[in-house]
């Protein structure tokens, strides 16, 4: 058999078997040294929480469901290394009531509205489920803030606005809506 510098010819079968190989160490390679996916990218609030957090969920619950370290502060939490503009705030069982995004979330909810969207994205998106909260702002023309109910549900969102932006959401059980400076 003739070699080529020393090397001798592969048969067909060993080329696909080596080829095989080669790819799928390539693949395990690239996602053992791959950057970690964000937990974040992947949340978006609900009516019934935030990604991993459900209302309802102990402090301890909310950091093993995220592997995120929370800071406490009075009835409120943060995420000391995770996503911004997250707060949970907790109820007298110290159970999170609800779950608000501010100025600095980049998170949306789960039908893609953010914090700095028009107020009339809200109704475009939600629908007869959406309505108008009266209040100050509304008075002054400033723009409503708007309570979003899913049918048959025991949880909401709330979008505070100004000047017809969305200021800050919050999700959560009922009677959400009556809150504006929990964490303060």
């Amino acid at each position: 058999m003739a070699t080529l510098g020393g090397l001798s010819p592969i048969s067909g079968d060993t080329l696909v078997r080596t080829k095989t190989a080669v790819a799928i160490t390539t693949a395990v390679l690239t996602a053992l040294l791959a950057p970690p996916v964000s937990a974040a990218a992947a949340w978006n609030l609900s009516p019934g929480g935030l990604g991993p957090i459900t209302i309802g969920m102990s402090p301890a619950e909310a950091q093993d469901a995220t592997g995120q370290e929370l800071t406490t502060f009075g009835p409120c939490a943060e995420f000391a290394n995770g996503p911004k503009g997250v707060t949970l705030v907790y109820d007298d069982d110290g159970r999170v009531a609800f779950v608000t995004l501010d100025q600095t979330s980049k998170l949306t909810t789960t039908r893609g509205l953010r914090v700095g969207d028009r107020t009339s994205k809200i109704f475009k998106v939600y629908g007869a489920r959406a309505r108008r909260l009266p209040g100050y702002n509304d008075k002054v023309g400033q723009g409503p803030d708007v309570l979003y109910t899913p049918s048959g549900s025991a949880y909401r969102i709330v979008f505070w606005t100004y000047r017809k932006r969305v200021l800050l959401i919050a999700a959560g059980r009922a009677g959400v809506e009556r809150y504006i400076e929990f964490c303060a």
